[in-house]
């Protein structure tokens, strides 16, 4: 197939440089590096490029997100379910501490974590710093994946015995002590002195900065804050997630605050378990898209050779019968069959890859497909949550929710509009530019670990563990091989 690809493309070649040869020669003096073939040429390049980049990080990271955003859930990861205040200005709004102890015994014994928090202002000598104040339970450290950079964390004794400690972010140890060397140094809040035990790691990961708080953070036990602040409320409530959650996670934290007399619709509830499927699915349908361009483009070529076949076939029976044709193109018809049984291969081969089952949320299911109130429904309750979120403060889960849901659309939207039309457009260009096949593959075939190297550097700056996945590459070559082919 190759081969014969070849000598087409060369009998072009030959056939244009007679017509260049045939020009007046004032038509022919520009260099070679100034015609406008060598600059459609470059431009061919920088979006193949562009696009094979952007494809493969897309489809490269979106996973890291997706497994950063579970390391921050500490041992847990992304099975946890977590209510959140809605009235986040409201005094009133939230749970008491016996609220908070009755739930947990109700979720006995998976851990349940809840927190109060509060912004307020922390002295150490001479210098202060505006802090975010977390009021704690002895099983926060199970669903957090901060680790300590220095000294300790809090522990259930320490909450029992509603001690006076505290555990300061990197940037509230700076901030008042100049260093993170503080564990026994003593911090002043609420009026009271705290007895700092340990210092917390630096956030380090793009996850974590684009959803971290602008105020320096400072952790102490709930029992010790709401002894000193006894108006405070608990905002948050996380509780271990269940196998059935998935479905019917909004269905248990329903329950679960009505069975101590709270109304669900005053918390914000939310599903990780759900939210990190779609978070992943992001990868899969991107896979999908690009494995579905791939096999378009083997299909293609498929047809391409059964026509040739055929015609060589029918061409040789104008003059000789059967056996004796066969006989004559036994080579290019072996050849033909064995580009044709290549090609089906890997057609069936990228179709395993990209198959996947597509999740969509049992509560976004209408019973019939055309239920037009069932959709104008919806579109009401998300313009109802978004004018309730006016002035709403979510949890720092629910930021880390909301940062990984943001940047995995959006690498999922960079490699499906921009990555993958790039990529087809400079491969178009390629082939109007003239340039030779061998040179097309060559390319792409060098810049697949050039991006691989790219990305991995991106990644490590970012701080998110990325991992080579052969599909993840496989695909995206496939299809670039396929279409350079199929453009001749």
């Amino acid at each position: 197939m190759y081969a014969r690809i070849k000598a087409d493309q060369d009998q072009e070649h030959e056939q244009r440089h007679k017509q260049e040869a045939a020009r007046p020669s004032g038509h022919t003096s520009s260099a070679v590096g100034s015609s406008p073939a060598a600059g459609r040429t470059r431009l061919g390049t920088w979006l193949v490029w562009g696009g094979l980049l952007l494809m493969l990080a897309s489809t490269g990271l979106i996973p890291a997100v997706a497994g950063e955003w579970e390391r921050l859930g500490g041992t847990l990861g992304l099975g946890v379910l977590s209510a959140n205040a809605a009235q986040s200005d409201s005094a009133g709004a939230g749970l008491t501490l016996k609220e908070a102890e009755s739930l947990e015994e109700i979720g006995a014994p998976a851990p349940m974590a809840y927190e109060a928090r509060e912004q307020a202002t922390v002295r150490a000598g001479t210098l202060t710093a505006a802090v975010e104040v977390h009021g704690v339970n002895g099983a926060y450290r199970d669903f957090t994946g901060a680790e300590s950079e220095a000294g300790t964390q809090l522990s259930r004794t320490a909450v029992s015995e509603h001690s006076r400690v505290a555990v300061l972010g990197a940037e509230a140890a700076e901030q008042l002590f100049r260093s993170r060397q503080v564990a026994g140094r003593t911090i002043t809040l609420y009026g009271v002195p705290f007895t700092v035990i340990g210092v917390l790691q630096e956030k380090d990961s793009l996850l974590q900065r684009l959803s971290a708080s602008s105020l320096a953070q400072v952790w102490i036990p709930v029992t010790t804050m709401l002894d000193l602040r006894p108006e405070t409320r608990i905002r948050t409530v996380q509780w271990t997630a269940r196998p059935s959650s998935a479905v019917s996670g909004v269905q248990e934290m329903t329950a679960a605050l009505r069975s101590i007399g709270q109304n669900a619709a005053n918390f914000s509830l939310t599903n990780n378990v759900l939210k990190g499927r779609v978070v992943r699915q992001w990868k899969d349908l991107l896979e999908f898209l690009f494995g579905g361009a791939a096999i378009w483009a083997m299909v293609s070529l498929l047809l391409r050779q059964i026509k040739s076949g055929s015609r060589l076939l029918k061409q040789r029976l104008h003059t000789d019968d059967w056996p004796d044709a066969l006989s004559a193109l036994k080579r290019p018809l072996l050849l033909h069959f064995a580009a044709s049984v290549l090609l089906a291969g890997g057609i069936v081969g990228v179709w395993l890859a990209i198959r996947f089952r597509l999740y969509l949320p049992p509560a976004w299911l209408p019973e019939q497909l055309i239920d037009l109130p069932f959709y104008w429904e919806k579109v009401q309750l998300l313009w109802q949550q978004s004018n309730m979120r006016a002035g709403y403060a979510p949890s720092p889960q629910e930021l880390d929710a909301l940062a990984a849901g943001r940047l995995s659309a959006g690498l999922a939207a960079a490699g499906a509009l921009a990555g993958l039309p790039s990529l087809l457009l400079g491969l178009r260009i390629w082939a109007l530019a003239g340039l030779p096949m061998e040179q097309r593959l060559t390319r792409v075939l060098l810049w697949l670990p050039a991006a691989v190297l790219l990305i991995a550097g991106a990644a490590r700056w970012a701080g998110l563990a990325y991992t080579v996945e052969p599909a993840a590459y496989a695909i995206p070559a496939l299809l670039a091989i396929a279409t350079i082919i199929n453009k001749e």
